[in-house]
């Protein structure tokens, strides 16, 4: 169902809704001082370079817990109009962080009267995620999830019609294999960061047709576009 995107103020589009624009700028002008707040983090990074080990896999998320860490703004944009696009009633996100993305989610669920799902393990960013949501408006069609998205995605029912992934890159594949169920024909998959080392077996296994997928690499390459086309005897 698609609902009126009329607003009382005359503005057609969360886009161009003042409040919503606020609490967006907000989130990306915080976000320039992400370098100095990784800085606490560089040790354990450093550590790992060294042992050749998965950096994503063994950083604490905790420490990561001050940085805001939005996806592109590009990004945020393409999500909602790829929501629209596809008429997406119910969308998933793994990485909440802040809630940029989210809210670019929020704002094609309220257009469309569809619900976001969107999980985070760092307590403090899911509280400063639904302040965000709240301060826009958009709490009726976003709820954020604290805890494993392996758990708590996957407690959210019915069909999912987009999944939107920009966590840790080594869960990619496992929370695509848990939600696989729940795809019907035509969901779309976009994730982020996925020239990451760590988002190697999660690109390789959409990109192979048999398990259900046709892939096309966007914004240069450093995100991957899905579409389940089915197979495998898989989704809904």
């Amino acid at each position: 169902m698609i609902v009126s995107t009329e607003r009382p103020n005359g503005v057609t589009s969360p886009l161009q809704d003042p409040v919503f624009l606020e609490q967006v700028e907000l989130i990306y002008r915080k976000s320039r001082m992400d370098s100095a707040r990784l800085l606490g983090a560089l040790p354990q990074f450093v550590a790992l370079l060294l042992r050749r080990r998965q950096v994503s896999t063994a950083v604490d998320p905790q420490c990561l817990r001050g940085a805001l860490l939005p996806a592109a703004r590009e990004m945020t944009e393409f999500l909602y109009a790829t929501c629209i696009a596809t008429n997406s009633q119910t969308v998933l996100e793994y990485g909440t962080s802040y809630g940029a993305s989210t809210l670019f989610l929020g704002a094609a669920a309220r257009e469309l009267g569809g619900r976001v799902h969107s999980a985070e393990v760092v307590a403090e960013k899911c509280v400063a995620a639904r302040a965000a949501v709240r301060h826009a408006g958009l709490q009726e069609y976003v709820e954020v999830h604290e805890g494993d998205a392996l758990v708590t995605l996957t407690r959210t029912g019915g069909a999912i019609d987009l999944l939107f992934l920009d966590g840790w890159k080594e869960l990619y594949l496992p929370l695509l294999k848990a939600l696989t169920p729940r795809f019907r024909r035509g969901t779309v998959l976009v994730a982020d960061n996925v020239n990451f080392p760590d988002a190697r077996d999660y690109v390789a296994y959409v990109q192979q047709l048999q398990h259900g997928f046709v892939s096309v690499p966007i914004f240069g390459g450093g995100s991957l576009y899905s579409v389940y086309v089915g197979g495998a005897g898989e989704g809904m």
